[in-house]
């Protein structure tokens, strides 16, 4: 399925297909929503990186957090925050 990626501004470099996007971006992925103050996609890395105000949705959950970073091959993701001593914060639906 495709991944819908939106946001006010964005910069594209025609010879390392990067992009960074700024300003109200969203990431919608079937039943996946987030959305953050700026992202760069790295096809080179095949990395996306969300950066700062992240408001993550899904079906049966709500995340907040400073920072995801989603590996384009594996789907895996890491979430965290900036500060150690905060925690990313998780509110499950019922």
């Amino acid at each position: 399925p495709p991944i819908d990626i939106t946001s006010a501004y964005a910069k594209y470099d025609n010879e390392t297909y990067e992009t960074k996007f700024f300003v109200d971006v969203v990431v919608k992925y079937l039943d996946h929503n987030i959305k953050a103050d700026a992202m760069n996609l790295s096809m080179e890395n095949n990395l996306a990186s969300l950066k700062r105000n992240i408001f993550y949705n899904h079906t049966d959950t709500n995340l907040i957090a400073d920072m995801v970073e989603i590996d384009l091959l594996t789907k895996e993701s890491k979430i965290f925050m900036n500060d150690v001593n905060k925690k990313v914060l998780i509110i499950g639906k019922n």
